[in-house]
């Protein structure tokens, strides 16, 4: 079973709460540690009385896969049941992917006027990186002056102060960053008003529908 496969049975079994199930995907002699209640638990046995308390105290209790990563279990020590992976007692493993972006190579390139923006100030993107799927996409911004910008939608938001200041008002509301602070657009969200004597910010894009 590739590690895809293992985690598609752990989760529909965590989502109908069946024990057996869950503790079945384990070694005899396997140890869980549980790391946000200090708890390490020996054996199968003890593992399935663990998911049998918890979801006797959280009835409702469900998860959803949104994407799966590779995930090392160790089984010599113990911590998966070989029967429940193949013959080969190894997980299939994707390559790691690893990018790295000078930013100081990075030219940022003047935002040009547009309908949604109004105002006089000077505005550079410059983009280190933006997934395959075009829905992530992480680089840097330089403003300059006072512009306002329109309602936005479709996408979620992180920008990180660099350097410099800027004011921001939106929904009724004013940000007052400098650098080290962070601010964080989940949209949809109001028009908004930017001013900055000058200020440098990393950012990152997650686009909801992406191109």
């Amino acid at each position: 079973m590739d590690h895809n496969g293992f985690l598609t049975r752990f989760f529909e079994a965590w989502n109908r709460h069946d024990v057996d199930a869950l503790a079945d995907l384990y070694a005899a002699d396997a140890v869980m540690v549980d790391p946000t209640l200090g708890t390490e638990l020996g054996g199968r046995e003890a593992i399935r009385g663990y998911y049998r308390d918890m979801f006797s105290e959280s009835p409702d209790a469900s998860h959803s896969l949104l994407d799966s990563a590779v995930v090392d279990f160790n089984l010599a020590a113990g911590l998966v049941n070989p029967a429940s992976i193949r013959a080969s007692n190894t997980l299939e493993r994707s390559p790691p992917v690893i990018v790295h972006i000078k930013g100081s190579e990075v030219r940022l390139e003047p935002v040009p006027d547009d309908d949604g923006h109004a105002g006089d100030a000077t505005s550079a993107y410059g983009a280190l990186y933006s997934s395959s799927d075009g829905a992530v996409e992480v680089g840097f911004w330089e403003f300059d002056g006072e512009q306002t910008a329109a309602s936005q939608d479709g996408y979620e938001e992180v920008v990180v102060v660099l350097e410099g200041s800027v004011e921001i008002e939106c929904d009724g509301a004013t940000y007052e960053l400098g650098p080290g602070d962070v601010i964080v657009y989940d949209c949809p969200i109001g028009g908004k008003r930017l001013r900055s004597p000058g200020m440098k910010a990393a950012y990152v894009v997650r686009y909801r529908q992406p191109a």
